[in-house]
């Protein structure tokens, strides 16, 4: 695909994950988190590996492709009480189109008519903040590492 076409296609959809899609999804996530833990001086790739690897539930994860192609994946997972947004990883390509906002904002609906809050965590220096802020996400506590995030309908 046309790299000046990927910036401008917000058309995509979500497919069900399968084991298959663990390589994508792991490299997505190791890129992201690769720069903000190493700001952090807190880098460790084979601690990095494993929790990836103890994260990755197929149960709950959603491939976004786009014309076909898959460009990232989104990870929800659901509690009694709460819904937590627990990942959600764009190729840099396809990232400032839309597409993220647009699968926020459907799991946002989706939360808003379960009647319970939408959570996330997201490591410190994630530039995302400002989406979320954007979206309405409140700062609910931080750690030395991660902030985390809440949004009541």
């Amino acid at each position: 695909m046309d790299e000046s076409r990927r910036k401008t296609s917000c058309e995509f959809c979500l497919r069900p994950a399968n084991r298959g899609d663990y390589e994508l999804a792991q490299r997505l996530y190791i890129n992201c988190m690769k720069p903000l833990l190493t700001d952090l001086g807190a880098w460790d790739e084979a601690e990095t590996r494993s929790k990836f690897a103890s994260y990755f539930d197929t149960r709950q994860i959603k491939v976004v492709q786009v014309d076909g192609e898959d460009i990232g994946w989104v990870q929800v997972s659901e509690t009694d009480s709460d819904v937590n947004l627990d990942q959600i990883h764009l190729m840099p390509a396809f990232q400032r189109n839309g597409i993220g906002s647009s699968i926020i904002l459907d799991i946002m609906r989706a939360t808003e008519a379960k009647r319970k809050p939408l959570l996330l965590s997201m490591v410190r220096g994630n530039k995302a903040i400002k989406l979320y802020k954007r979206l309405g996400f409140k700062l609910d506590s931080s750690d030395a590492t991660r902030i985390h995030m809440r949004w009541d309908a």
